[in-house]
């Protein structure tokens, strides 16, 4: 293995400059900074990859439960 000494910053730039999402998403992947950030994006991609029909499905049964008397 090579001994050579690391520099963080010159690594980081190096791995920022890589791949074509990357450079044209640099904004957003820079503003995702703590984890919590990410929920927005997947809520986001929750809905626009879920089908419409899976949705109203879904929310008739959470409705049919809210109106049933289920125990708690």
């Amino acid at each position: 293995m090579r001994r050579d000494h690391l520099d963080e910053a010159a690594i980081k730039d190096q791995l920022n400059q890589r791949g074509f999402l990357n450079r044209m998403l640099c904004r957003i992947t820079k503003a995702v900074a703590k984890p919590w950030h990410m929920f927005p994006v997947g809520l986001l991609f929750g809905l626009g990859l879920t089908p419409s029909p899976t949705v109203a499905l879904i929310l008739a049964v959470v409705v049919d439960a809210a109106t049933a008397n289920l125990p708690s």
